[in-house]
C-alpha cells in the first residue's frame, strides 16, 4: 500500500499545501492505490511535503514522487504530447512553482494578519516557552528566501504586476480548452489547478485574489480539474 503525507483541506483549499495537492491529482490520473497521513517533516526525505512511502521506500518531492510512479506503472502522464508541447508543460510547471508559490509564501507568511490567521497554528504544537523563538527562526528563513529571490524587494504594485504576467500567461495557454494542452488532462494540470486554488482562496485578505478571478477560465479549470481527481475524504481517517 502507498501512503502518501503531506496536509488535507484547509483554508478553503483541498490541502493546505498546492504541492501536496499537485501529488495528490498525480495520484489519481496514475490509478494509484494510496491513503494518506499528516506529514512528519522531520522523517521526510527533504524535510518537505509531500512524500510518500511506497513498498517501504521513502520517496521525496512532487516530480520525484511522480517520476517513481510513472517508470514503476510504465505509464506517462504526458503520453499525448509533442516533444514540444511536454518542453512547454515542463516551464509552466517550472514558472508557476517559482512564481505563483513564492507569491503564495509571501502572502500567507510574511504577512502579519495572514499569518496569525493561518500558518501561526502549525506551530500550536510548540512548547510555549520556545514557541517564539521557533516561529522567529521559521520566519527568518523565509524572509531570507524572499528575499534572495528578489520578490520581498519590491513594492506591492510590482509584485502584483510580476504576479498577474504569470496568471495572465496560464489563461492565455488555457484559452478555451478543457486542459492546459486540449481535451485531455496532463501533468501540468496538477500543478496550475493546485495553485490558482491556492492563490484564490478567500480565507486569506490579499490583492492575489482580485487577480485571480479575472481569469475565469483559470478559475474553472481549476474546479474542473479538483472535481475529478481529489479525494479530500481520504484525509478524514488520517
Amino acid at each position: 500500500m502507498t501512503v502518501l503525507f503531506g496536509w488535507g483541506p484547509m483554508w478553503e483549499c483541498s490541502s493546505v499545501s498546492p504541492y501536496v495537492m499537485k501529488s495528490m491529482i498525480h495520484l489519481e490520473m496514475l490509478e494509484v492505490d494510496y491513503s494518506v497521513q499528516i506529514a512528519d517533516l522531520e522523517e521526510a526525505p527533504f524535510k518537505k511535503a509531500p512524500y510518500v512511502k511506497d513498498e517501504g521506500k521513502l520517496i521525496g518531492d512532487s516530480v520525484l514522487i511522480r517520476r517513481h510512479f510513472e517508470a514503476k506503472l510504465n505509464k506517462d502522464l504526458d503520453a499525448v504530447l509533442s516533444q514540444k508541447e511536454k518542453a512547454q508543460a515542463w516551464a509552466i510547471e517550472r514558472m508557476v512553482e517559482a512564481d505563483m508559490g513564492l507569491m503564495l509564501l509571501h502572502e500567507r507568511w510574511l504577512k502579519e494578519e495572514n499569518f496569525n490567521k493561518g500558518p501561526m497554528h502549525f506551530f500550536d504544537g510548540v512548547p510555549e516557552a520556545v514557541r517564539s523563538s521557533v516561529i522567529e527562526g521559521s520566519l527568518n528563513t523565509l524572509r531570507q528566501r524572499a528575499d534572495e529571490q528578489g520578490l520581498s524587494r519590491f513594492e506591492e504594485t510590482d509584485r502584483l504586476y510580476l504576479f498577474d504576467k504569470v496568471v495572465s500567461a496560464l489563461s492565455n495557454q488555457l484559452g478555451d480548452s478543457t486542459y492546459m494542452f486540449g481535451e485531455n488532462a496532463t501533468g501540468v494540470d496538477a500543478c496550475v489547478a493546485a495553485f490558482v486554488q491556492g492563490c484564490s482562496t478567500p480565507f486569506f485578505e490579499t490583492p492575489m485574489i482580485d487577480i485571480m478571478h479575472k481569469y475565469s477560465n483559470l478559475q474553472e479549470h481549476s474546479k474542473r480539474v479538483d472535481a475529478r481527481f481529489v479525494q479530500t475524504e481520504k484525509w478524514a481517517a488520517a
